[in-house]
This record gives structure tokens, C-alpha cells and sequence, in this order.
């Protein structure tokens, strides 16, 4: 039996396939997706499907082998420019699923279906779509406390750093601009700035517990990290609380919501940037 093979075909079947791996992979990852990083990824894998599909030279464990070790890799280097080993056989496992999908979501719509090349790419992507959609759906619904955050705080010259919890119900505001307001305890903060020129008188109302008022201070910079990246805030508010503000000790700094979720600068007053450096949080 012969078959007659289109590469033109086969290369942008790949192409589609493997972009589109990528992204559910960045979905699964909670990453950024690098559509053009992602493309040239897809590109380096396209070709060595077709390459394996006209020369199959290798068995097919060695094939597999290495299209999962080294292919996968390079496409997973490419695209998300992980930090560590682990973070990349993290991202190689996820990768594989996401391929393993895609090739059952185009094999059942060829041939149970019987849509052309040109159909079931469009369905795959649609289908793509809705997979990450659900996939980051079902990774937000876990209990929120559980993410600690490394921060990084820098007040005349000096940065040190600490983990901080995400607390949704801190709603502490700057009286003056209106900023939000992060928290961390006194103690925490001694040698690095208990002492500021000019401190801040905060408001606030805790349940069963009467009005009171924090004192605060205009820090020079924030940084948090998340998924590799490194979000600046300029000039943060902070709190001190005479207590401490976890009896465990796993953190020591909380940030409000509003804070975390900052825009990119020129939408609101923070920004990202990538980083390299090894570090991680839980």
C-alpha cells in the first residue's frame, strides 16, 4: 500500500498542532503566552515531525524518545525560558499531555467526523481554547491562602526580602491618595525601616474590634514575584502591625488584592519584567 505525502501539508498540520500545544501548555504552566516565541517553537518542531515522517530512520521508542526529551525541550526552551531543570521537565510533561490531546482532538475529527485538514485545525483551536479556559478555571478555584509570594521591598538604598500572602480581604486605602495598602509586622521590619520621616496615619476596622489607625510609610519600591515574573510597584504604602501577622511563620507580609493584580504601567502604577534569577516560591 502506498500513500502519497503533501509536505507542505504535513509541515502546517505540525505547525498548527504544536502552536497550539504550546498554548494550552501556558495555560497549565499559569505562564505568559509568547506568541512569537511560540511560533518559532512550533516551527523547530514542525520540522523535525516532517523530518521523522520522511526519513524514519530510528525506531519508534527512539523516535518518541526523542521527540519527548530533546524536541519538547527545545520547544519548551523557546517559548517559555524556564530558570531550572525542574521547571523544565515540569514543562516537557505538560507539553507531552498537551501534544497527546491534540493528536486524539485531530484524529477523531478526521475520522470520526470527517472534516478536511483545513476544518478540523479551525475546530482544533476552538477546542484548544475552551481546554485552557476550563484548565485555568479549575486552578483558580484552590483555596486561596495556600501561594506564598516572594517579595521584595526597597527603602533608601536597602532591599530585603519576604514571603507574602495574597489577602483578598484587605481593603486598607491611604487616606490621601487612595492607594492600597500592604501589611507587615513590626518586627519584621525592625533594622530595615522602623524609623521614616514622615509617617502615615492609617484607618482601619477589623471584624469584633474597634476603629483604629496603622502606621504607615512610602516605601521606594515593591517587587513581586509571580510565575517568573517580577511585578514593580512604585513607592507602596505599607503598614506596620504590632502583631505578628502569622502564627506559623510562613509569612510575613500581606498584600492586598487590588495590589497584586496591578496593570502594566500606563494603566496603573505597576509593571513587569522578566527575570533569570533561581528562586522560587511555593
Amino acid at each position: 500500500m502506498e500513500y502519497v505525502l503533501y509536505i507542505d501539508v504535513l509541515f502546517l498540520v505540525d505547525f498548527f498542532c504544536s502552536f497550539l500545544a504550546l498554548f494550552l501548555t501556558s495555560g497549565l504552566l499559569k505562564r505568559r503566552f509568547p506568541a512569537f516565541r511560540a511560533a518559532a517553537a512550533a516551527v523547530a518542531g514542525s520540522v523535525w515531525g516532517c523530518a521523522a515522517a520522511v526519513y524514519p530512520v530510528l525506531p519508534i521508542f527512539w523516535e518518541l524518545a526523542v521527540t519527548l526529551l530533546f524536541t519538547g525541550s527545545l520547544m519548551n526552551l523557546i517559548t517559555f525560558c524556564p530558570e531550572s531543570l525542574k521547571s523544565l521537565l515540569k514543562a516537557d510533561g505538560l507539553l507531552a499531555l498537551s501534544c497527546v490531546f491534540m493528536g486524539g482532538c485531530v484524529m477523531t475529527l478526521k475520522q470520526f467526523l470527517y472534516l478536511e485538514d483545513g476544518e478540523a485545525l479551525f475546530c482544533l483551536g476552538a477546542v484548544s481554547l475552551a481546554a485552557r479556559i476550563l484548565a485555568e478555571a479549575g486552578m483558580a478555584e484552590r483555596p486561596r491562602g495556600r501561594e506564598r509570594y516572594q517579595v521584595r521591598l526597597s527603602y533608601r538604598g536597602e532591599t530585603k526580602q519576604f514571603w507574602a500572602l495574597c489577602d483578598s480581604g484587605n481593603r486598607l486605602r491611604e487616606p490621601a491618595g487612595g492607594k492600597p495598602v500592604s501589611v507587615i509586622s513590626y518586627e519584621d521590619c525592625r533594622g530595615f525601616c522602623d524609623k521614616v520621616e514622615f509617617p502615615l496615619y492609617i484607618p482601619y476596622r477589623a471584624v469584633g474590634t474597634e476603629t483604629g489607625f496603622l502606621t504607615g510609610m512610602i516605601l521606594d519600591k515593591m517587587e513581586i514575584r509571580k510565575n517568573g515574573e517580577w511585578l514593580e510597584i512604585s513607592r507602596p504604602v505599607v503598614a506596620v502591625s504590632k502583631e505578628p501577622l502569622s502564627a506559623a511563620g510562613d509569612f510575613n507580609l500581606l498584600l492586598p488584592e487590588e495590589l497584586f493584580l496591578s496593570a502594566p504601567a500606563g494603566k496603573g502604577h505597576g509593571k513587569r519584567f522578566k527575570t533569570n534569577e533561581k528562586g522560587g516560591f511555593i
